[in-house]
C-alpha cells in the first residue's frame, strides 16, 4: 500500500518488488515521466516509457543494494533529455530484494556547472590570447597564435586576419586557420569599401547566425555563423578577424565583447610590431652612419693629421702660426671621431671583465698626450677590458686641451682596490665646475673647451669596472696650478 505522504514529497519516488514490478509510486513520479493516472501497480519498472528505465546503471545501482549496500546512486538520461539522478535504498517493508528509488533532475545544476566549467575554459583562452598579443614574437607569430586560441575559445572551424597595406579599402590575408575556404572563400584579398564589409571601415563588427531545425548532413560544408570584427588601432580600422563555424551558433553578448577586444588587441599588437620594425629600421640606418663617421671619416682625420706633421717638418726652419691651430683642429676631430666610436661600444653588451696590466693601458693612450711629457710611477693589475686605454686617452687629451705640458701618472695598491692619481700642471678646474665635469656635453668655462664628452666617457667606464672616479687639486686648495684625478679599480680576485 502507498503510504499518504508521498504524494507530497517533491522528488519523484517509486517502490518496486523483488522482481521489478512497480509496488506503488508518488503523483511526482507520475508527471515527471508523462505517465498519467492510469494503474501502474505490478508492472515492471523498466517496461515503462519505451524501455527508459532499462539502463546499465539503474540495474547496477539495484543489484548493490539488493546485494547489501545501504544505498547506490546513478545518473539516467536518454537522448539528450533531463538528466536525473537516482538514489536506489533497500524496501524491507515490502519484502525481500524490494526497493525505494528516488529520482532527482539535475539538468540545471549540470547545465550550470558546465556553463561555469567552460566560462573557466574559455577565460583560461582569453587569457592565452592577451599573453600572446603581448609577447615578443613576431607580427606573422602573433596573428597565428591569436587566432587558433579565437577558434578553441568558440570552437569554430576555421578562421582568417586580413591587414590593410598602402590602400585602406583593401585588406590582405595574413593568417588562416581550419576550413580557410569558409572565410570568404579563402580570397586572399578583400574589398572594403563596399558591402557588407564597409561596415568594417566604420569600426562596425559583423555577425552572421542562422538558425535551421533540420540536423546537418555529413559532409557537408557551409557557414551557418560566422563573425568578422574590426582589427583596429589608433581609432582606425586597420584589418579584419573572421571566424567562422559549419555548425549552428548563437553568439552571447559576452562572446562578441570579447571578439570586439580580441579585434583591438590584435590591432594594438600589429601597431607594436610597425613601431618595433621602424625602430629597427632607423637602428640599422644610425649603425650605417657611425660606421660612416667612425671608419671612413676617421681615415680621413688621420690621414690629414700624418699630412700636417708632414708638412711642420718641411716648414720647421720657418714661422708658421697657423699650423698648430690646425694640429690640434685635427686631433680634436680625431678625437671626437673616436669618443663617437667608444660611445658606441660602451652602449653595446658588457663583455666579461679580465686582468689587464694598467701600464699597458697607459702606454697605448701616450699618442693622446700629443707633445705633452707623460711620466709614469708605478703598476698594476686591474679588472677592465680593452676598453680601459680610452680612461687615459681621454684624460690625456683633457690635459692636453687645456694647455698642460705635463702629466704624471701615480700607481698606488690598497687592499681591495688599485688606485691611480693622473695629476697635470694645466689650469685647473674650478671648486663651482668639479661637480659637473663628468656630466655629458658638460663643458668648462676655459676657452676652447670642446665637446665635453671626454671625462664623461671617463665616468662611464669607470662604473663599467666597478671603480670610481673623481677630481681634485693637484695642490690642495690651489685649484689654478693643476688637476689631479683619482681613478679606483677593482683588484682582480
Amino acid at each position: 500500500m502507498q503510504p499518504e505522504f508521498v504524494d507530497a514529497l517533491p522528488h519523484s519516488v517509486i517502490a518496486i518488488g523483488p522482481e521489478d514490478a512497480i509496488i506503488w509510486c508518488n503523483r511526482a513520479f507520475r508527471v515527471a515521466f508523462a505517465l498519467g493516472d492510469g494503474p501502474l501497480a505490478g508492472v515492471r519498472l523498466f517496461s515503462l516509457r519505451d524501455w527508459y528505465f532499462d539502463a546499465p546503471e539503474v540495474h547496477e545501482a539495484l543489484a548493490a543494494v539488493r546485494e547489501g549496500l545501504p544505498e547506490a546512486v546513478c545518473a539516467l538520461s536518454r537522448d539528450g533529455g533531463p538528466v536525473h539522478e537516482v538514489a536506489v535504498r533497500a524496501l524491507p517493508s515490502a519484502g525481500d530484494g524490494a526497493a525505494l528509488l528516488a529520482f532527482t533532475d539535475i539538468s540545471e545544476r549540470i547545465r550550470a556547472e558546465t556553463d561555469r566549467s567552460r566560462c573557466q575554459a574559455q577565460l583560461e583562452i582569453v587569457n592565452e590570447i592577451i599573453r600572446a598579443s603581448t609577447s615578443r614574437m613576431t607580427t606573422a607569430a602573433i596573428l597565428e597564435a591569436v587566432l587558433e586560441r579565437t577558434l578553441a575559445l568558440l570552437g569554430f572551424d576555421a578562421g582568417a586576419v586580413y591587414l590593410v597595406g598602402t590602400d585602406p579599402a583593401l585588406a590582405h590575408l595574413r593568417a588562416s586557420q581550419g576550413l580557410c575556404d569558409l572565410i570568404y572563400a579563402g580570397a586572399p584579398t578583400l574589398r572594403l569599401d563596399g558591402p557588407p564589409l564597409d561596415a568594417l571601415l566604420a569600426g562596425r563588427p559583423c555577425y552572421c547566425e542562422t538558425y535551421l531545425d533540420v540536423a546537418h548532413e555529413e559532409g557537408e560544408l557551409g557557414v551557418f555563423s560566422a563573425a568578422s570584427v574590426p582589427v583596429s588601432a589608433d581609432g582606425r580600422t586597420i584589418g579584419l578577424l573572421a571566424v567562422a563555424s559549419s555548425n549552428f551558433y548563437r553568439f552571447s553578448p559576452l562572446e562578441r565583447d570579447v571578439l570586439e577586444a580580441i579585434g583591438i588587441e590584435l590591432g594594438a599588437a600589429v601597431r607594436r610590431g610597425e613601431l618595433e620594425s621602424a625602430v629597427v629600421s632607423e637602428h640599422r640606418a644610425a649603425e650605417l652612419y657611425l660606421d660612416v663617421i667612425t671608419h671612413d671619416l676617421g681615415n680621413l682625420q688621420t690621414a690629414a693629421l700624418a699630412y700636417t706633421e708632414a708638412l711642420a717638418e718641411t716648414l720647421a726652419s720657418a714661422e708658421h702660426p697657423g699650423l698648430v691651430p690646425l694640429r690640434e683642429t685635427l686631433r680634436r676631430g680625431l678625437s671626437v671621431v673616436r669618443s663617437i666610436g667608444t660611445l658606441r661600444r660602451l652602449r653595446g653588451d658588457a663583455g666579461a671583465l679580465a686582468p689587464i696590466r694598467l701600464k699597458t693601458a697607459v702606454e697605448g693612450a701616450l699618442a693622446d698626450a700629443g707633445g705633452m711629457a707623460v711620466e709614469i710611477a708605478g703598476d698594476g693589475v686591474v679588472l677592465a677590458d680593452p676598453l680601459l686605454v680610452e680612461v687615459f686617452a681621454n684624460l690625456f687629451g683633457n690635459s692636453r686641451k687645456f694647455g698642460a705640458t705635463r702629466t704624471r701618472v701615480v700607481v698606488e695598491e690598497a687592499a681591495d682596490w688599485v688606485v691611480v692619481r693622473v695629476e697635470d700642471d694645466g689650469p685647473g678646474i674650478p671648486d663651482e665646475e668639479k661637480g659637473r665635469v663628468f656630466l655629458r656635453y658638460t663643458t668648462s668655462s676655459t676657452p676652447g673647451s670642446g665637446s665635453g664628452l671626454g671625462l664623461s666617457i671617463v665616468s662611464a667606464l669607470m662604473e663599467r669596472y666597478g671603480g670610481t672616479v673623481e677630481v681634485r687639486d693637484r695642490v690642495p686648495g690651489r685649484y689654478a696650478e693643476g688637476s689631479a684625478f683619482t681613478l679606483r679599480f677593482r683588484r682582480p680576485s
